[in-house]
Protein backbone atom coordinates (compact mmCIF):
# COMPACT_ATOMS: atom_id res chain seq x y z
CA UNK A 1 0.00 0.00 0.00
CA UNK A 2 2.86 2.41 0.82
CA UNK A 3 4.50 1.61 -2.54
CA UNK A 4 1.32 2.60 -4.37
CA UNK A 5 1.01 5.83 -2.40
CA UNK A 6 4.65 6.64 -3.09
CA UNK A 7 4.21 6.08 -6.81
CA UNK A 8 1.11 8.30 -6.94
CA UNK A 9 3.15 10.99 -5.17
CA UNK A 10 5.87 10.47 -7.80
CA UNK A 11 3.29 11.15 -10.53
CA UNK A 12 2.49 14.52 -9.00
CA UNK A 13 6.16 15.39 -8.50
CA UNK A 14 7.02 14.62 -12.13
CA UNK A 15 4.07 16.71 -13.29
CA UNK A 16 5.06 19.64 -11.10
CA UNK A 17 8.72 19.51 -12.08
CA UNK A 18 8.24 19.36 -15.85
CA UNK A 19 6.04 22.40 -16.41
CA UNK A 20 8.92 24.87 -16.59
CA UNK A 21 9.85 26.97 -19.64
CA UNK A 22 13.31 26.11 -21.00
CA UNK A 23 14.07 29.23 -23.08
CA UNK A 24 17.09 31.35 -22.17
CA UNK A 25 18.44 34.53 -23.71
CA UNK A 26 22.09 35.59 -23.82
CA UNK A 27 23.14 39.15 -24.68
CA UNK A 28 26.65 39.96 -25.96
CA UNK A 29 27.22 43.68 -26.72
CA UNK A 30 24.65 44.48 -29.41
CA UNK A 31 23.82 40.90 -30.41
CA UNK A 32 20.97 38.92 -28.86
CA UNK A 33 20.96 35.17 -29.19
CA UNK A 34 18.16 32.89 -28.01
CA UNK A 35 19.07 29.34 -27.01
CA UNK A 36 16.10 27.01 -27.19
CA UNK A 37 16.43 23.66 -25.54
CA UNK A 38 14.11 20.88 -26.71
CA UNK A 39 10.59 21.45 -25.47
CA UNK A 40 9.73 19.10 -22.62
CA UNK A 41 6.11 18.02 -22.88
CA UNK A 42 4.10 16.12 -20.27
CA UNK A 43 1.03 14.21 -21.42
CA UNK A 44 -1.38 12.10 -19.36
CA UNK A 45 -3.75 9.39 -20.56
CA UNK A 46 -6.44 7.26 -18.94
CA UNK A 47 -8.14 4.02 -19.96
CA UNK A 48 -11.07 2.50 -18.10
CA UNK A 49 -12.93 -0.75 -18.76
CA UNK A 50 -15.20 -3.20 -17.04
CA UNK A 51 -18.94 -3.13 -16.42
CA UNK A 52 -18.65 -0.04 -14.22
CA UNK A 53 -15.44 1.34 -15.76
CA UNK A 54 -13.66 0.25 -12.58
CA UNK A 55 -10.54 -1.23 -14.24
CA UNK A 56 -8.15 1.67 -14.72
CA UNK A 57 -4.85 2.24 -16.49
CA UNK A 58 -3.00 5.55 -16.32
CA UNK A 59 0.00 6.68 -18.38
CA UNK A 60 2.00 9.84 -17.86
CA UNK A 61 4.62 10.53 -20.54
CA UNK A 62 7.37 13.12 -20.23
CA UNK A 63 8.68 13.73 -23.75
CA UNK A 64 12.09 15.40 -24.09
CA UNK A 65 13.03 15.27 -27.77
CA UNK A 66 13.19 11.56 -28.59
CA UNK A 67 13.57 10.46 -24.94
CA UNK A 68 10.57 9.27 -22.95
CA UNK A 69 10.18 8.88 -19.20
CA UNK A 70 7.00 8.52 -17.25
CA UNK A 71 4.67 6.62 -14.99
CA UNK A 72 2.44 3.69 -15.94
CA UNK A 73 -0.19 2.30 -13.56
CA UNK A 74 -2.44 -0.65 -14.41
CA UNK A 75 -5.05 -0.98 -11.66
CA UNK A 76 -7.70 -3.65 -12.26
CA UNK A 77 -10.62 -3.67 -9.83
CA UNK A 78 -10.04 -5.99 -6.83
CA UNK A 79 -6.94 -7.51 -8.44
CA UNK A 80 -3.21 -6.94 -8.09
CA UNK A 81 -2.10 -3.67 -9.61
CA UNK A 82 1.10 -2.96 -11.50
CA UNK A 83 2.54 0.49 -10.93
CA UNK A 84 5.91 1.70 -12.13
CA UNK A 85 8.00 3.82 -14.45
CA UNK A 86 8.59 3.87 -18.19
CA UNK A 87 11.90 4.62 -19.88
CA UNK A 88 12.03 4.64 -23.66
CA UNK A 89 12.40 6.44 -26.97
CA UNK A 90 10.05 8.12 -29.41
CA UNK A 91 10.39 7.98 -33.17
CA UNK A 92 7.68 9.87 -35.05
CA UNK A 93 4.45 8.62 -33.42
CA UNK A 94 5.87 5.35 -32.02
CA UNK A 95 7.09 4.95 -28.44
CA UNK A 96 9.08 1.89 -27.36
CA UNK A 97 10.30 1.34 -23.85
CA UNK A 98 10.66 -0.73 -20.72
CA UNK A 99 8.11 -0.63 -17.93
CA UNK A 100 9.65 -1.33 -14.51
CA UNK A 101 6.82 -2.00 -12.08
CA UNK A 102 5.93 -3.44 -8.70
CA UNK A 103 3.29 -6.15 -8.29
CA UNK A 104 2.62 -8.02 -5.05
CA UNK A 105 5.82 -6.56 -3.58
CA UNK A 106 7.97 -7.89 -6.43
CA UNK A 107 9.71 -5.81 -9.08
CA UNK A 108 9.37 -6.92 -12.70
CA UNK A 109 9.70 -5.51 -16.22
CA UNK A 110 7.79 -5.63 -19.48
CA UNK A 111 8.46 -4.14 -22.89
CA UNK A 112 5.85 -1.54 -23.84
CA UNK A 113 4.90 -0.01 -27.17
CA UNK A 114 2.58 2.92 -27.71
CA UNK A 115 1.40 4.94 -30.68
CA UNK A 116 0.72 8.62 -29.96
CA UNK A 117 -1.73 10.34 -32.29
CA UNK A 118 -3.03 13.76 -31.18
CA UNK A 119 -5.17 13.19 -28.07
CA UNK A 120 -5.17 9.38 -28.32
CA UNK A 121 -2.58 6.93 -27.01
CA UNK A 122 -2.76 3.35 -28.28
CA UNK A 123 -0.92 0.50 -26.53
CA UNK A 124 0.10 -2.82 -28.05
CA UNK A 125 -1.59 -5.82 -26.47
CA UNK A 126 0.37 -8.56 -24.71
CA UNK A 127 0.54 -12.27 -25.43
CA UNK A 128 1.04 -14.90 -22.73
CA UNK A 129 3.85 -17.48 -22.67
CA UNK A 130 1.98 -20.51 -21.33
CA UNK A 131 5.19 -22.22 -20.17
CA UNK A 132 6.47 -19.33 -18.06
CA UNK A 133 3.20 -17.54 -17.34
CA UNK A 134 4.80 -14.25 -18.42
CA UNK A 135 3.35 -11.67 -20.75
CA UNK A 136 5.33 -10.41 -23.74
CA UNK A 137 4.94 -8.39 -26.92
CA UNK A 138 4.71 -10.82 -29.82
CA UNK A 139 5.39 -10.13 -33.50
CA UNK A 140 1.62 -10.13 -34.03
CA UNK A 141 0.79 -7.71 -31.18
CA UNK A 142 -1.41 -4.85 -32.33
CA UNK A 143 -2.29 -1.41 -30.97
CA UNK A 144 -5.66 -2.32 -29.46
CA UNK A 145 -5.74 -0.61 -26.05
CA UNK A 146 -6.99 2.97 -26.35
CA UNK A 147 -6.26 5.72 -23.80
CA UNK A 148 -7.85 9.18 -23.79
CA UNK A 149 -5.89 12.33 -23.03
CA UNK A 150 -6.58 13.92 -19.62
CA UNK A 151 -5.33 16.97 -17.75
CA UNK A 152 -2.42 15.71 -15.62
CA UNK A 153 -3.59 17.86 -12.70
CA UNK A 154 -6.98 16.15 -12.69
CA UNK A 155 -6.00 12.62 -11.75
CA UNK A 156 -9.15 10.65 -10.82
CA UNK A 157 -9.78 10.29 -7.07
CA UNK A 158 -9.72 6.48 -7.22
CA UNK A 159 -6.07 6.69 -8.35
CA UNK A 160 -5.07 9.24 -5.70
CA UNK A 161 -6.20 6.97 -2.88
CA UNK A 162 -4.05 4.02 -3.96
Amino acid sequence: MKVVQSLVLLIFCITACTNSNNNSTETHSDTTKTNKEPLIETLCFLRTEGLKQQDTAYVQLVINGDKITGVFANIPYEKDSRIGTILGTKQDHLIKGIWVYMQEGMQDTLDVEFKLDKDILMQKNYSMDMKTGRQFLSDTSEFTMKYKNIDCAKLPERLKSR
